[in-house]
């Protein structure tokens, strides 16, 4: 399959590239910088032109839609370049997708639900407390009417939706994993929220989803997909903590209360993702196994 994949130079974009090179798909990533490296073309979320020349010049059978704002303080400052990086870009792609007859994974995030009591399922009523919740839940809707009249048999437009996602990323410092290494390395005492709930997942379990979703047939318009284990940052530290053998005791409690915020942050998003584990063919590795093998790789150290 020739399949385009946006924000390819980001984190879980370029896990998603990587995987799907190495199934023998042809890859076009994009890149938002104006040099973009080989095999990758530039395109601007907020420039609903270059989505379409991006998906038109590419002619792909699939598309996977990793590009966003992610920052939620960011998204919070400016609502409007949220919307429109988040949402209408989005909708401009759903329906350059759907025009052209190409497959769409969308990736959203657990941060569409209010985190009141955490283990969501497909069918839970979102209820997202932040912008960039609000957002992603809006360009989710965006798919599915961008996808109302599709054509082609193959065309399709599928949301899935991530926890807390956990691995290396090209920069060495985006992910959780790598910015708790990178304080403990710097003499600090990282402090991490213990009262906010997650089902981390690995970023090559988050890729190798997306290739199931883009490839096999009949595939779910909205699945979850966190990791079998609910777990705080906190948590998340010292089993870091026990994996690269530093001192658990460097690592100090936080709360939302004390370390306060300019973003509502959910308490509890944690994901029920048992029609992730029934329907993949490889579904999410544990928590201690995805650390275990970032360890073994030694990519974080």
């Amino acid at each position: 399959m020739r399949i385009v994949v946006t924000g390819a130079s980001g984190f879980v974009g370029s896990h998603v590239a990587g995987e799907l090179g190495a199934r023998g798909h042809t890859v076009v990533g994009t890149c938002s910088g104006r040099r973009p490296a080989p095999a990758m073309v530039v395109m601007d979320l907020l420039d609903p032109g270059s989505i379409e020349r991006a998906v038109g010049d590419a002619e792909p059978d699939g598309v996977v839609h990793a590009a966003a704002w992610p920052e939620l303080l960011r998204c919070e400052q400016d609502p409007d370049g949220a919307r429109r990086a988040n949402v209408n870009a989005t909708a401009v792609l759903a329906r350059a997708c759907a025009r052209n007859g190409a497959r769409l994974v969308f990736l959203s995030t657990d941060q569409v639900f209010d985190g009141e009591r955490g283990g969501y399922a497909e069918a839970d009523e979102p209820a997202p407390v932040n912008v960039y919740g609000r957002t992603k839940l809006d360009a989710e809707q965006a798919v599915a009417s961008g996808f109302a009249a599709a054509a082609g048999p193959r065309a399709a437009g599928c949301v899935l939706r991530l926890s807390l996602v956990y691995g290396t990323s090209p920069g060495g410092q985006r992910t959780p994993v790598e910015q708790i290494l990178a304080a403990v390395r710097r003499g600090e005492r990282p402090r991490l929220f213990a009262d906010e709930f997650r089902t981390p997942v690995f970023a090559e379990d988050a890729a190798r989803a997306c290739e199931e979703l883009l490839t096999r047939a009949g595939p779910p318009r909205l699945l979850h997909l966190g990791g079998p284990d609910r777990a705080t940052r906190y948590e998340l530290g010292l089993m870091i903590a026990d994996r690269w053998g530093f001192p658990r005791s460097v690592l100090e409690r936080g709360s939302q209360a004390e370390m306060g915020s300019a973003v509502h942050r959910p308490r509890d998003v944690s994901l029920d993702s048992s029609l992730a584990r029934s329907w993949l063919i490889r579904p999410p590795r544990t928590l201690p196994d995805g650390l275990t093998l970032m360890w073994n790789n030694r990519t974080a150290r």
